[in-house]
Protein backbone atom coordinates (compact mmCIF):
# COMPACT_ATOMS: atom_id res chain seq x y z
CA UNK A 1 0.00 0.00 0.00
CA UNK A 2 3.03 2.28 0.27
CA UNK A 3 3.68 2.07 -3.49
CA UNK A 4 2.55 4.82 -5.83
CA UNK A 5 -0.65 4.43 -7.84
CA UNK A 6 1.40 3.50 -10.90
CA UNK A 7 3.32 0.81 -8.98
CA UNK A 8 0.08 -0.60 -7.52
CA UNK A 9 -1.40 -0.84 -11.00
CA UNK A 10 1.74 -2.58 -12.26
CA UNK A 11 1.53 -5.15 -9.44
CA UNK A 12 -2.16 -5.73 -10.20
CA UNK A 13 -1.50 -6.37 -13.90
CA UNK A 14 1.20 -8.88 -12.92
CA UNK A 15 -1.36 -10.73 -10.80
CA UNK A 16 -3.84 -10.74 -13.69
CA UNK A 17 -1.43 -12.55 -16.00
CA UNK A 18 -0.07 -14.80 -13.25
CA UNK A 19 -3.54 -16.31 -12.70
CA UNK A 20 -4.63 -16.36 -16.34
CA UNK A 21 -6.02 -19.63 -17.73
CA UNK A 22 -6.03 -19.91 -21.52
CA UNK A 23 -7.57 -22.59 -23.75
CA UNK A 24 -8.09 -22.83 -27.50
CA UNK A 25 -9.88 -25.09 -30.01
CA UNK A 26 -8.37 -25.43 -33.47
CA UNK A 27 -9.71 -26.55 -36.85
CA UNK A 28 -8.05 -29.43 -38.68
CA UNK A 29 -6.08 -26.95 -40.76
CA UNK A 30 -4.68 -25.27 -37.66
CA UNK A 31 -6.84 -22.14 -37.80
CA UNK A 32 -8.43 -21.06 -34.49
CA UNK A 33 -12.03 -22.02 -33.82
CA UNK A 34 -12.43 -20.72 -30.27
CA UNK A 35 -10.19 -19.04 -27.69
CA UNK A 36 -11.20 -18.69 -24.04
CA UNK A 37 -9.40 -17.20 -21.06
CA UNK A 38 -10.15 -16.23 -17.48
CA UNK A 39 -8.23 -14.58 -14.66
CA UNK A 40 -8.77 -13.39 -11.09
CA UNK A 41 -7.56 -10.13 -9.56
CA UNK A 42 -7.02 -11.61 -6.09
CA UNK A 43 -5.79 -15.01 -4.81
CA UNK A 44 -8.54 -17.38 -3.71
CA UNK A 45 -7.52 -17.68 -0.08
CA UNK A 46 -9.84 -17.65 2.91
CA UNK A 47 -7.48 -15.52 4.98
CA UNK A 48 -6.85 -13.04 2.18
CA UNK A 49 -7.97 -9.51 3.04
CA UNK A 50 -9.44 -9.13 -0.45
CA UNK A 51 -11.43 -12.39 -0.42
CA UNK A 52 -14.74 -10.48 -0.45
CA UNK A 53 -13.63 -8.18 -3.26
CA UNK A 54 -12.46 -10.61 -5.90
CA UNK A 55 -13.11 -9.99 -9.57
CA UNK A 56 -12.92 -12.68 -12.22
CA UNK A 57 -12.63 -11.95 -15.95
CA UNK A 58 -13.96 -14.62 -18.30
CA UNK A 59 -14.37 -14.42 -22.06
CA UNK A 60 -14.70 -16.62 -25.12
CA UNK A 61 -13.94 -15.63 -28.72
CA UNK A 62 -15.47 -17.80 -31.44
CA UNK A 63 -14.11 -17.70 -35.00
CA UNK A 64 -16.87 -18.64 -37.46
CA UNK A 65 -15.05 -16.82 -40.23
CA UNK A 66 -11.42 -15.94 -39.57
CA UNK A 67 -11.64 -13.01 -42.00
CA UNK A 68 -14.81 -11.50 -40.53
CA UNK A 69 -14.33 -8.43 -38.28
CA UNK A 70 -15.19 -8.90 -34.60
CA UNK A 71 -16.95 -6.19 -32.62
CA UNK A 72 -16.54 -6.30 -28.85
CA UNK A 73 -18.93 -4.25 -26.70
CA UNK A 74 -18.82 -3.76 -22.95
CA UNK A 75 -21.94 -4.44 -20.83
CA UNK A 76 -23.80 -1.34 -19.66
CA UNK A 77 -22.77 -2.01 -16.05
CA UNK A 78 -19.10 -2.61 -16.92
CA UNK A 79 -16.43 -0.70 -15.01
CA UNK A 80 -12.99 0.37 -16.16
CA UNK A 81 -9.78 -1.36 -15.12
CA UNK A 82 -8.85 1.70 -13.03
CA UNK A 83 -12.18 1.50 -11.22
CA UNK A 84 -11.64 -2.22 -10.60
CA UNK A 85 -8.19 -1.54 -9.18
CA UNK A 86 -9.62 1.19 -6.92
CA UNK A 87 -12.25 -1.24 -5.63
CA UNK A 88 -9.67 -3.94 -4.96
CA UNK A 89 -7.33 -1.53 -3.20
CA UNK A 90 -10.14 0.01 -1.18
CA UNK A 91 -9.32 3.51 -2.46
CA UNK A 92 -11.68 6.32 -3.39
CA UNK A 93 -12.18 6.30 -7.21
CA UNK A 94 -11.83 10.10 -7.38
CA UNK A 95 -8.59 9.99 -5.37
CA UNK A 96 -7.33 7.28 -7.72
CA UNK A 97 -8.21 9.53 -10.65
CA UNK A 98 -6.41 12.46 -9.00
CA UNK A 99 -3.25 10.36 -8.70
CA UNK A 100 -3.45 9.34 -12.34
CA UNK A 101 -4.09 12.93 -13.44
CA UNK A 102 -1.10 14.11 -11.41
CA UNK A 103 1.15 11.51 -13.02
CA UNK A 104 -0.07 12.43 -16.51
CA UNK A 105 0.44 16.19 -16.03
CA UNK A 106 3.89 15.53 -14.56
CA UNK A 107 4.80 13.42 -17.60
CA UNK A 108 3.49 16.06 -20.01
CA UNK A 109 5.41 18.87 -18.28
CA UNK A 110 8.56 16.71 -18.38
CA UNK A 111 8.04 16.09 -22.12
CA UNK A 112 7.54 19.83 -22.71
CA UNK A 113 10.79 20.57 -20.85
CA UNK A 114 12.64 18.04 -23.00
CA UNK A 115 11.20 19.63 -26.16
CA UNK A 116 12.31 23.07 -24.93
CA UNK A 117 15.88 21.83 -24.34
CA UNK A 118 16.05 20.26 -27.80
CA UNK A 119 14.36 23.01 -29.84
CA UNK A 120 14.88 26.13 -27.68
CA UNK A 121 11.13 26.75 -27.78
CA UNK A 122 7.89 25.10 -26.67
CA UNK A 123 5.72 23.32 -29.25
CA UNK A 124 2.71 25.02 -30.80
CA UNK A 125 0.60 21.90 -30.16
CA UNK A 126 1.00 18.85 -27.91
CA UNK A 127 1.03 16.61 -30.98
CA UNK A 128 4.53 17.89 -31.73
CA UNK A 129 5.73 16.00 -28.64
CA UNK A 130 5.13 12.62 -30.33
CA UNK A 131 8.48 11.04 -31.14
CA UNK A 132 10.44 13.16 -28.67
CA UNK A 133 12.75 11.22 -26.37
CA UNK A 134 15.09 11.92 -23.47
CA UNK A 135 17.19 8.85 -24.25
CA UNK A 136 15.17 6.65 -21.91
CA UNK A 137 11.49 7.30 -22.69
CA UNK A 138 9.74 8.24 -25.92
CA UNK A 139 6.43 10.07 -26.32
CA UNK A 140 4.28 7.56 -28.21
CA UNK A 141 0.94 9.38 -28.06
CA UNK A 142 -0.60 12.43 -26.40
CA UNK A 143 -3.10 11.42 -23.66
CA UNK A 144 -6.50 13.02 -23.18
CA UNK A 145 -7.73 14.61 -19.95
CA UNK A 146 -8.51 11.71 -17.64
CA UNK A 147 -11.43 13.54 -16.00
CA UNK A 148 -13.16 15.10 -19.02
CA UNK A 149 -11.99 12.49 -21.55
CA UNK A 150 -11.32 15.40 -23.91
CA UNK A 151 -7.97 16.68 -25.28
CA UNK A 152 -5.99 18.86 -22.88
CA UNK A 153 -6.23 22.57 -23.69
CA UNK A 154 -2.67 23.62 -24.43
CA UNK A 155 -1.48 27.06 -25.55
CA UNK A 156 2.02 28.19 -26.44
CA UNK A 157 2.68 31.60 -24.86
CA UNK A 158 5.40 34.19 -25.55
CA UNK A 159 7.86 32.69 -23.07
CA UNK A 160 6.20 29.45 -21.99
CA UNK A 161 2.89 27.63 -22.17
CA UNK A 162 -0.39 26.99 -20.38
CA UNK A 163 -1.87 23.51 -19.97
CA UNK A 164 -5.43 23.33 -18.62
CA UNK A 165 -6.63 20.21 -16.81
CA UNK A 166 -9.43 19.16 -14.46
CA UNK A 167 -9.12 17.69 -10.98
CA UNK A 168 -12.02 15.75 -9.41
CA UNK A 169 -13.19 16.70 -5.94
CA UNK A 170 -10.88 15.36 -3.26
CA UNK A 171 -12.10 13.28 -0.34
CA UNK A 172 -9.47 15.01 1.81
CA UNK A 173 -9.57 18.63 2.93
CA UNK A 174 -6.06 19.45 1.72
CA UNK A 175 -4.56 17.64 -1.25
CA UNK A 176 -1.04 18.31 -2.46
CA UNK A 177 0.25 17.22 -5.85
CA UNK A 178 4.00 17.29 -6.35
CA UNK A 179 5.14 20.36 -4.33
CA UNK A 180 2.00 22.34 -5.10
CA UNK A 181 -1.62 22.29 -4.14
CA UNK A 182 -4.27 21.79 -6.79
CA UNK A 183 -7.88 22.90 -6.62
CA UNK A 184 -11.02 20.94 -7.36
CA UNK A 185 -11.99 21.68 -10.95
CA UNK A 186 -9.93 23.67 -13.44
CA UNK A 187 -6.15 23.96 -12.95
CA UNK A 188 -3.53 25.71 -15.08
CA UNK A 189 -0.08 24.17 -15.43
CA UNK A 190 2.76 26.29 -16.81
CA UNK A 191 6.49 25.90 -17.35
CA UNK A 192 6.94 27.31 -13.83
CA UNK A 193 4.03 25.90 -11.82
CA UNK A 194 2.12 22.63 -11.56
CA UNK A 195 -1.09 24.59 -10.88
CA UNK A 196 -1.40 28.38 -10.85
CA UNK A 197 -4.65 28.11 -8.93
CA UNK A 198 -3.10 25.80 -6.35
CA UNK A 199 0.04 27.93 -6.09
CA UNK A 200 -2.07 30.91 -5.00
CA UNK A 201 -3.15 28.81 -2.00
CA UNK A 202 0.33 27.47 -1.22
CA UNK A 203 2.94 29.06 1.08
CA UNK A 204 5.62 26.44 1.69
CA UNK A 205 7.90 28.69 3.78
CA UNK A 206 4.94 30.24 5.64
CA UNK A 207 6.22 33.78 5.19
CA UNK A 208 2.85 35.21 4.17
CA UNK A 209 3.69 35.36 0.45
CA UNK A 210 2.05 32.72 -1.74
CA UNK A 211 4.04 30.41 -3.99
CA UNK A 212 2.41 32.08 -7.02
CA UNK A 213 3.50 35.58 -5.94
CA UNK A 214 7.02 34.41 -5.05
CA UNK A 215 7.57 32.68 -8.41
CA UNK A 216 5.59 34.87 -10.81
CA UNK A 217 5.72 38.38 -9.31
CA UNK A 218 8.73 38.78 -6.99
CA UNK A 219 11.19 36.03 -8.02
CA UNK A 220 11.79 35.19 -4.37
CA UNK A 221 12.31 31.78 -2.82
CA UNK A 222 9.34 29.83 -1.49
CA UNK A 223 11.77 27.80 0.61
CA UNK A 224 13.16 30.77 2.59
CA UNK A 225 11.29 33.41 4.54
CA UNK A 226 14.12 35.90 3.89
CA UNK A 227 15.39 35.40 0.34
CA UNK A 228 18.18 38.01 0.40
CA UNK A 229 19.33 37.17 3.97
CA UNK A 230 19.22 40.76 5.22
CA UNK A 231 17.24 40.05 8.37
CA UNK A 232 13.93 41.25 6.97
CA UNK A 233 11.33 38.75 5.78
CA UNK A 234 10.12 38.79 2.18
CA UNK A 235 6.63 39.68 3.33
CA UNK A 236 7.86 42.64 5.40
CA UNK A 237 10.02 44.04 2.59
CA UNK A 238 7.14 43.75 0.15
CA UNK A 239 4.78 45.43 2.61
CA UNK A 240 7.25 48.33 3.14
CA UNK A 241 7.92 48.61 -0.63
CA UNK A 242 11.52 47.34 -0.51
CA UNK A 243 12.92 44.88 -3.02
CA UNK A 244 13.05 41.45 -1.32
CA UNK A 245 15.85 40.39 -3.69
CA UNK A 246 18.33 43.11 -2.66
CA UNK A 247 20.15 42.77 0.66
CA UNK A 248 19.52 45.94 2.70
CA UNK A 249 23.01 45.80 4.29
CA UNK A 250 25.21 45.02 1.25
CA UNK A 251 23.05 46.20 -1.61
CA UNK A 252 23.76 42.96 -3.47
CA UNK A 253 20.96 41.34 -5.44
CA UNK A 254 20.00 37.79 -4.54
CA UNK A 255 19.77 36.94 -8.24
CA UNK A 256 19.50 38.90 -11.44
CA UNK A 257 15.81 38.76 -12.26
CA UNK A 258 13.40 41.22 -13.77
CA UNK A 259 10.52 41.47 -11.32
CA UNK A 260 7.34 43.44 -11.27
CA UNK A 261 8.18 46.87 -9.79
CA UNK A 262 6.70 47.56 -6.38
CA UNK A 263 4.88 50.88 -6.41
Amino acid sequence: MENSGKERAKDTYKEIFKRMELSATMNDDGSPLMIAFSTRLAPKLEEDIFKDRQITFETEIHFNNINAPITLTAPEDAISTDEAIALLMGTNPDDNMRDKQQETITDLRDALSIYMREHNKYPTTLNELVGETDGHKEVIAVPVDIVTEQPYKYTQTENGYTLLYQMPESSEKDTFDSDNKTVDGLNTATDLLFSEEGAKLTDNDEDGVSLYDEVIIYGTSDGKTDTDDDGYSDALEIELHYDPLINAETGRAYKQLIITPIE
